[in-house]
């Protein structure tokens, strides 16, 4: 690079002749240039990484897809236990069984936080009750899913992780409190809804059974959940 006296001119080259222009406006000029580039490399950095960011592997995708794939390549004489008769009947029921065990799971993590971050020892009963029923709900779901072939995600979906992050980011106190409570019984709403759609799409009168057995015990936990946190208000 040739460095210039600062009160000469500067040769910038063209494709057909030579432009002189003060070494001063060059130097300005180059500077702006050079900081436009360097934005624009950092605002598409950003946006490839956003990218990566948002094609991570979702675990309820990721769960089912094998489970469709097994639906479609199994034989309809295959000698293994169906959740429903038709093909596609199969395939809602397992992705409403994924649904449940991704809920359960959310709600054992968060209630798992709230053990350590609640300031309302009945908040903090609850919790331990929320940890302890969704361990064994997850254990009969997924003895369920064994039963019927149906894989079921053992890790956090990615909407799931941004439930729990968005509790963790809550101040300790009465904030937590209201939050933990409010997603609990979101959660337990959704967990009613899907479980009553997989019961219309069964026709295995023990499964529908089951997940009656757990609208039941969901809608009992839910109504806590919103009287708990009525009372803490």
């Amino acid at each position: 690079m040739a460095y210039v006296a600062a009160n000469r001119p500067v040769a910038i080259a063209t494709v057909n002749n030579a432009v002189t222009v003060p070494l001063r406006t060059y130097v300005f000029t180059h500077s702006i240039v050079m900081k436009g580039i360097i934005f624009s490399l950092t605002l598409v950095a950003g946006i490839l990484l956003l990218a990566g960011c948002s094609s991570e592997p979702d675990s309820n995708g990721l769960a089912e897809e094998i489970n469709n794939q097994r639906i479609e390549n199994a034989s309809e004489n295959t000698p293994e236990a169906k959740a429903a008769t038709s093909k596609n009947d199969q395939k809602d029921v397992a992705e409403y069984m994924v649904d449940l065990a991704d809920i359960s799971l959310a709600k054992h993590v968060m209630s798992l936080l709230a053990i350590k971050r609640s300031v309302h020892p009945a908040v903090q009963v609850y919790a331990h009750e929320t940890v302890q029923q969704e361990d064994e709900e997850r254990q009969r779901l997924n003895a369920q899913g064994q039963q019927y072939k149906i894989t079921l995600p053992s890790t956090l979906s990615n909407t799931s992780q941004l439930m729990v992050a968005k509790l963790e980011e809550q101040k300790t106190g009465a904030d937590f409190d209201s939050y933990y409570l409010s997603y609990i019984a979101e959660l337990n709403d959704s967990a009613i809804s899907k479980a009553q759609n997989l019961i219309k799409n069964t026709d295995k009168p023990a499964l529908a059974g089951f997940f009656e057995n757990l609208i039941a015990t969901d809608e009992l936990h839910m109504k806590k959940a919103t009287d708990l946190k009525k009372s803490i208000n």
